[in-house]
């Protein structure tokens, strides 16, 4: 009798333990195009420092972040995803708002979106290691299990250590959280200050508001500190994106495997287009470089400006040289 029953309780955790997945937040096309989306922050990172261009790639990201955190925030909210669900793509958002650069030059806007994010996403981490865990609860697997260079159990000693980890993130968020307010707020009395001023008729400028750090950086005394940042970036994503598909594997989770659905296909395609889009821009930048150096240097003309502003001066002074020479002309003939 034991026997029967402890057959039809395995039987019936084997006919559970494939996890029904949610493909709206992790399916395949999702994943992928975050996937895509943290190659082109690096790829875009790298141009910006060799070919001095533009790093915008960061709007999209804090957007796709957004997306893809609201609906997270929407299933733990009503208790519909578990926690071994949950952790893998609260360590992807996370990775993924490490990488976000430039965020000042994003506008006011997308800042304020970015603080949120990181605020939200670190208090999110806190909660979950400490508490959350509890209450989404275990799968109906025997153990969930998580990638960290070997199987390990999401219970056990890797939950501990997570906890270690939320310490410092509360730390680092809090730090990042009063500075976002302090700044915000200085931001915000400046421009009351301006309408005051706009509405008593003081002033009649538009509000600049500066940002030191929209100034170029000097790319000539880059050390190596800078090059092990990146390197160590790239390890953390490539361990994240390990963590995240053998978790998925591990615990039989399915139906996130197909890009077949416009939620899956869609996302996809706009981390493609980001992707191609940033290596446009930085085949045209070297185009330009190139054709540039190949043009005619001006006589007289500096190296570091532009050799189209030169001839517009050469032609200026050539013109103002021709009238005056004319003028002189004029007047030799007047007085005899």
């Amino acid at each position: 009798m034991l026997n029967e029953t402890l057959a039809a309780l395995v039987a019936r955790e084997g006919t559970m333990c494939p996890i029904e997945g949610n493909p709206d937040l992790y399916g395949l096309g999702i994943r992928v195009g975050i996937y895509i989306q943290m190659l082109a922050v690096q790829i875009s990172a790298l141009l910006s420092m060799v070919l001095r261009q533009d790093d915008y790639i960061g709007e999209g990201v804090v957007i796709f972040i957004l997306a893809v955190g609201s609906v997270l925030l929407k299933l733990i909210v009503h208790h519909e995803i578990a926690a071994v669900e949950a952790a893998p793509m609260i360590a992807l958002l996370i990775a993924q708002v490490g990488v976000c650069r430039s965020v000042s030059r994003m506008g006011i806007v997308l800042n304020v979106i970015f603080a949120v994010e990181f605020c939200g996403l670190s208090a999110l981490f806190v909660w979950f290691w400490w508490h959350g865990m509890d209450v989404l609860g275990r799968s109906p697997c025997p153990d969930d299990k998580v990638f960290f260079f070997v199987k390990v159990s999401l219970w056990g000693w890797f939950r501990t250590m997570n906890k270690v980890f939320t310490i410092i993130t509360a730390i680092v968020a809090g730090v990042m959280a009063i500075m976002y307010i302090m700044g915000y707020t200085m931001l915000s009395l400046k421009f009351l200050i301006y309408c005051f001023h706009r509405i008593r008729g003081r002033t009649t400028e538009p509000l600049v508001v500066n940002n030191t750090s929209q100034e170029s950086p000097n790319f000539d005394e880059e050390d190596w500190g800078l090059n092990i940042e990146r390197a160590f970036e790239i390890t953390l994503n490539i361990g994240v994106i390990v963590f995240v598909e053998m978790t998925l594997k591990w615990n039989n989770i399915k139906n996130i495997h197909s890009i077949r659905e416009p939620g899956q296909f869609m996302p996809l395609m706009i981390a493609l287009a980001q992707l191609f889009a940033v290596i446009y821009q930085g085949v045209s930048r070297f185009a330009h470089l190139a054709a540039v150096e190949d043009e005619p240097s001006v006589e007289g003309a500096h190296e570091t400006e532009c050799i189209h502003e030169n001839k517009t001066k050469l032609l200026r002074r050539r013109k103002n040289y021709e009238e005056t020479v004319q003028d002189d002309i004029e007047l030799g003939d007047s007085s005899h």
